[in-house]
């Protein structure tokens, strides 16, 4: 028997450039893209070994000169479909300019609804007003104002990270994402509906294979969860969502863009107008 121990550098590149041909391998327990499956006979994980231990068996006509096994440990790879963490939360590489979470900010699980924020604020609360809204009521808005008749004019139109759920959330360089990478997304991926443990979402898949769900966690209205019914779109819980995006509308400074379906329960889009202080599920991104 012979034992081999491939370089990490080695092993990602193989690894990853067979990716590329839609072939699987067994990383964690996992089916994944990788090595061509023709070239695998077997794939087992020894008792008591690390669980990032991977022990491929190849056959004899691909290295002709082994004569029984041949063990790859593998420590850490980067390949499509890996899921991999920044600052103790989950992100997926989706081949875009952000790298996504893989979950709501508040959320265990990418089925989960998570948290709900008004736009800017970084706590949930018990009921979500324009009157306890922190930047003000539609005509006396004192932050992150382009309009004069709906405040005092301040020229931002950003989230900065102390206002935004994601960074103070998640820390590190998690932020919420932008009206332009919200569009990105919708542009260079394809969307289809999904469920997960009964929870139904949208599934964003990407060119290279990966994929996020997001969960239609409808949004919060006064003191309620609001299912939408009286725009007669939506009946009941799990039909409509409303995902913030970091930027202010301005041509209505108590509006904000979003990523959303609430004008149609088929037809997700991004929509400038919603009402800062709604409370709305927020997804994490991070620039590569």
């Amino acid at each position: 028997m012979k034992k081999f121990f491939l370089s990490l550098a080695v092993f990602v590149m193989a690894l990853c450039a067979n990716a590329q041909t839609n072939q699987y391998f067994w990383y964690n327990g996992n089916l994944m893209m990788g090595n061509p499956i023709a070239q695998i006979d077997s794939v087992t994980f020894g008792e008591g070994e690390p669980a990032d231990t991977l022990h491929i068996l190849l056959p004899r006509t691909i290295i002709k000169e082994v004569h029984d096994t041949v063990y790859i440990t593998v420590h850490d790879t980067i390949c499509p479909n890996e899921e991999t963490f920044h600052n103790g939360y989950r992100y997926v590489d989706l081949g875009l300019s952000v790298m996504w979470a893989d979950a709501n900010v508040g959320a265990e699980n990418p089925e989960d609804y998570g948290n709900y924020y008004a736009w800017g604020e970084v706590e949930p609360k018990d009921s979500y007003h324009f009157y306890n809204y922190k930047y003000g009521y539609y005509k006396t808005m004192n932050k992150y104002c382009l309009d004069s008749d709906h405040g005092t004019i301040d020229e931002l139109s950003t989230l900065l990270p102390e206002d935004d759920a994601a960074s103070t959330n998640m820390g590190g360089i998690w932020r919420t994402p932008t009206k332009a990478e919200w569009q990105e997304l919708i542009d260079y991926c394809t969307l289809t509906f999904d469920t997960i443990n009964f929870h139904p979402g949208v599934r964003f898949t990407a060119l290279n294979g990966n994929s996020i769900f997001m969960p239609l966690a409808g949004d919060m209205w006064y003191d309620t969860y609001d299912d939408w019914g009286d725009y007669g779109n939506f009946i009941s819980e799990g039909q409509g969502a409303i995902y913030w995006s970091s930027n202010v509308d301005p041509e209505y400074a108590a509006g904000a863009y979003c990523f959303t379906n609430r004008d149609h329960v088929d037809v997700f889009n991004i929509s400038r107008s919603w009402d800062r202080h709604i409370g709305a599920s927020v997804r994490g991104v991070f620039s590569k």
